[in-house]
């Protein structure tokens, strides 16, 4: 049977937004896939990890035959640099699959490709007289040349202009994008555009908004007279691709053509319909298939079929026609080799019942049997519906830290959600604002004084150095971002922060931002910290002070976070930190000599030393208790540095009894989602699936347990509290028990 795979994830992420902007995203990137089932099959080569950033892309240009591998083939060289030779024998090869035919090889004229490998000579000339892959002049072609990002844009738009329905350039040499070839590519790179010709801004342009590729770093702020932010980063147009790059960028492009893999593959698309196609050995569309689509949950797909392979009626289903059999009612492919199915529609295929597709193809009146081929697709979770919000959640990037160098820029994130009125209310993440399928827009103003804003509004009357409004509208994803530039020093080389002595400016500057509401936008009452306290102004501060280690900067964490004892006579024994020395910019500090002690210090000893950090700003010190300290209970370390000593950070860890049959409502202490642990009143549990949740009153599934305890365990506090009842003493029956655990959200 074939299985299906996900599509490749993106090659580069976008930077942050500069202020003024929403981020925006491609507005033509393709729907279908060209790297699923068959195609993202292990091509094994040696040096393309399974956790390589780009395995899958890889692996498919290898089944499509575009890429032989390097060496004698079992290698890919994923970091080496692409030269113009190997480009074109790349795109000659990724032309088939694509649905393009090149015309016969012809001798364009270029002197200098007789160094280049026999095999790139034919591809050099067809592509060139394609339009596809100019030379450098009409003699030289530099086949030793390295590829360039600009390069590859203008190449693979350049492709699909003559192979795929979403992209056409007219007479004029104007692109349009869409299949009704009206669109224009309406974002762009500021440093593309302010250092590459027309036609080459245009097809980096079109190249984004087909998904291809996406920006790499942010752009300097002075670049930043656009619309759109989601271009607001820079393309780097110069930079080499290398290989594993390369793949990424065919295999998108690839998404806008006929490419498919060998057999039947699906996909679901946006409205549900499942999208099918059929290709014959040699990568053809096969008109005329009929195709037989069923389905079930995806948690039962392992009760799908008896032992003949036949299909377990009790289980899988059809939308038309018999279940499991080829009948009149199945649709064909037409001459694309692609035809629509209905599959499970949204009240089926849910958050809480995910399902999974099957598809074939035969003759008619055949039945699935054990050796029928058959293409397995798991759909993914399904969006959250697209709910009217209710909130506004804003967060920085500030880390917790309130002191930054000059210079410095923050960046400010708003994202729409809603937040429901059931017991307990669920929080989702929403593209709306507070009108459903409508945006929302906000004003700002960010201000940079002299003194501390101490008026709530981020006013600083008397202070002000300058001000500049802005105005923002929420993103397909509800989310609007503002990106706040740090100041410059006002006096280069001072480092004097008393405004009284220099006679000209002070060395410290403020910068407030005020966020104001607009239509769509849930108001200030509605707009939230992550604590879910009204926030609509933030305030930084910036300084060229030099770091110093600062009180409560740092951190200590206990490799065991809680240790389990066997009675409350045991002795606590020894414990092994990372101690992490910050200084009042947040950032790590090196070659601090860090001591360890506690509020009796005679209660903690330390082995060897003395420890200090390393360039991460992190020491690993093992520390003893004393032998008084014994029993169940928490227990808090001190991490000092300097003379005198500053207190850079505390540590707790917990000293637990396992296997506490029941618990009567008591305040959280830690919580390890990913271990499925809970230590509260010096007691240690863990849930599974097997288990019963309760949230406040009502009953909840284990993921809905699980992201109230998510949520709680990123607050600076935990607050909220847990009780158990049905709890095994004996730990060998714990994975045959049901067990209870309520959850009490603080208010």
């Amino acid at each position: 049977m074939l299985a299906a795979g996900a599509l490749v994830a993106s090659l580069l992420a976008v930077g942050a937004s500069p202020a003024g902007a929403a981020t925006d995203t491609a507005d033509h990137e393709a729907k279908t896939g060209a790297c699923v089932g068959d195609a993202l099959s292990d091509q094994m080569f040696t040096d393309v990890s399974d956790m390589h950033a780009f395995k899958d892309a890889i692996n498919c240009i290898a089944y499509y035959g575009i890429t032989n591998g390097t060496g004698d083939g079992s290698t890919y060289s994923p970091n080496d640099t692409v030269s113009r030779w190997q480009m074109a024998l790349f795109i000659a090869r990724a032309a088939g699959p694509a649905g393009l035919t090149l015309d016969a090889a012809m001798d364009e004229g270029f002197a200098d490709i007789g160094d280049a490998p026999a095999g790139a000579h034919d591809a050099i000339n067809q592509l060139a007289a394609a339009g596809i892959m100019a030379g450098k002049s009409a003699t030289m072609y530099d086949p030793n040349g390295t590829v360039s990002r600009a390069d590859m844009a203008v190449i693979l738009v350049n492709m699909l202009a003559q192979a795929s329905p979403a992209v056409t350039i007219d007479k004029t040499g104007a692109i349009k994008l869409g299949a009704a070839g009206t669109a224009e590519a309406n974002d762009y790179f500021p440093d593309a555009r302010a250092s590459q010709p027309r036609a080459t801004d245009a097809r980096i342009s079109a190249a984004y908004e087909l998904g291809i590729t996406m920006g790499t770093t942010m752009a300097p702020e002075r670049a930043s007279g656009q619309t759109y932010a989601g271009l607001l980063t820079s393309f780097d147009p110069n930079s080499p691709v290398n290989r594993g790059e390369m793949a990424a960028f065919i295999t998108r492009a690839l998404n806008h053509t006929n490419a498919r893999p060998e057999g039947v593959t699906a996909y679901r698309d946006s409205t549900g319909a499942i999208k099918a196609s059929v290709r014959d050995a040699d990568l053809n569309p096969v008109s005329g298939a009929r195709i037989d689509l069923f389905y079930g949950a995806t948690a039962k797909a392992g009760e799908a079929f008896g032992q003949a392979g036949t299909c377990n009626p009790t289980v899988v289903k059809a939308k038309t026609g018999m279940v499991c059999r080829i009948d009149s009612a199945d649709p064909v492919t037409n001459s694309s080799g692609n035809v629509t199915l209905a599959g499970p529609d949204s009240t089926e295929h849910t958050r809480d019942s995910l399902q999974t597709i099957w598809l074939w193809t035969g003759s008619l009146n055949e039945i699935v049997v054990s050796d029928t081929e058959l293409f397995r697709h798991d759909l993914p979770e399904p969006m959250a519906p697209n709910l009217a919000a209710t909130r506004t959640l804003v967060s920085d990037d500030s880390g917790g830290a309130t002191l930054f160098r000059y210079g410095s820029d923050r960046t400010i994130t708003l994202q729409l959600q809603n937040v429901s009125t059931d017991t307990p209310p669920v929080t989702t993440n929403t593209s709306s604002g507070t009108v459903q399928g409508e945006s929302a827009k906000w004003t700002y103003i960010v201000r940079v004084c002299s003194a501390d804003p101490t008026d709530a509004d981020g006013t600083c009357a008397g202070s002000l150095v300058t001000q500049r409004p802005g105005e923002l509208t929420s993103d397909s994803s509800g989310q609007a971002t503002i990106s706040v530039p740090g100041p410059s020093d006002p006096t280069p080389g001072a480092t004097d922060t008393d405004p009284n002595t220099d006679g000209v400016q002070p060395e410290l500057r403020w910068v407030s931002v005020a966020l104001t509401s607009g239509t769509g936008a849930p108001d200030a009452t509605n707009t939230v910290d992550a604590a879910n306290a009204s926030k609509t102004v933030f305030e930084y501060a910036f300084s060229d002070a030099a770091n110093v280690a600062t009180a409560a900067a740092g951190k200590v964490t206990h490799q065991s976070p809680y240790v389990v004892l066997a009675s409350n006579t045991t002795a606590r024994g020894s414990q092994l930190v990372t101690v992490t020395v910050n200084d009042q910019y947040g950032s790590p500090m090196a070659g601090q000599v860090v001591t360890l002690t506690a509020a009796t210090p005679a209660d903690v000893s330390v082995q060897g030393g003395p420890y200090s950090t390393d360039s991460n700003g992190e020491a690993v010190i093992v520390y003893t208790l004393a032998a008084t300290q014994v029993g169940w209970g928490e227990f808090q370390v001190l991490a000092n540095v300097g003379d005198p000593a500053v207190q850079v950070a505390t540590g707790t860890v917990y000293f637990v009894e396992a296997n506490s049959a029941a618990e009567l409502s008591t305040e959280i202490d830690y919580i390890d989602v990913a271990t499925k642990t809970i230590v509260a009143n010096n007691k240690v549990v863990v849930y599974d699936s097997g288990d019963q949740f309760v949230i406040g009153t009502e009953f909840a599934t284990m993921a809905e347990f699980e992201k109230v305890l998510t949520a709680e365990s990123m607050k600076p506090v935990i607050n909220d509290s847990i009780e158990w009842s049905g709890y095994p003493t004996d730990p060998t029956k714990r994975s045959t028990t049901t067990s209870r655990f309520t959850l009490t959200e603080a208010a």
